[in-house]
Formats: structure tokens, C-alpha cells, sequence
């Protein structure tokens, strides 16, 4: 599975346009490490769904994120602001800051 996270908006937004994306790929991390990373990111995936799947409203001083689900192939994205953000979702960024990133260098 793959997962990435697109930062944007909000205040630091100069700064969050220059920034790669972060992306983790579970295939490099260790089996519990991935595990664990995989199921947050089927419940963050599943909650929205749930609820409706992404945001729509506009709002420009506040972060944003968009986060790609690559499931082999199967494809879900989740986006979400820091107001509104379901925890399921908040809990998968933080997991995903936890592990070592890679730079997206394709965009």
C-alpha cells in the first residue's frame, strides 16, 4: 500500500506549496509497522466514505490535506481540513508522519 499526503493552505502556505509530498510505501516498512499503517489508513478510508468521501467548502486559511490510498491499485482520496477532520483521518496523518517519507518527485 501506498499513502500520500499533500499539505496546503492555511498560513504557511508559501512554505507547504515548496514542500514534496509525503508519500510511504508499507512494502518498505517492517510487517507490524505496515500492518499498522495499512489499518489506519482502511478505517481513515472507510470513515470517509462514510461521510460522504471528501470536502468540498473552501477554506483558505486553514491546512488542508489531501491523502492518496493506493491499495494495489485500488485508489481512494480522502481530503480533509484541520477543523472538520474526522480522527480516523487525523490518526492516519499522524501515523504517516511517523514513518520515514519519501519525496514524490513525479509531483
Amino acid at each position: 500500500m501506498k499513502i500520500t499526503v499533500t499539505e496546503r493552505g492555511g498560513f504557511a502556505a508559501p512554505v507547504l506549496r515548496r514542500r514534496p509530498d509525503t508519500v510511504v510505501d508499507t512494502a518498505e516498512l517492517g510487517s507490524a509497522d505496515a500492518a499498522e499503517l495499512e489499518g489506519a489508513a482502511r478505517t481513515a478510508v472507510a470513515r470517509a466514505a462514510d461521510h460522504g468521501g471528501t470536502e468540498h467548502r473552501a477554506r483558505p486559511d486553514e491546512q488542508n490535506y489531501r491523502i492518496v490510498v493506493d491499495d494495489h491499485g485500488d485508489q481512494s482520496v480522502i481530503k480533509a481540513y484541520d477543523s472538520t477532520m474526522d480522527p480516523a483521518v487525523a490518526h492516519l496523518l499522524d501515523r504517516v508522519r511517523r514513518h520515514p517519507a519519501n519525496a514524490d518527485d513525479d509531483g
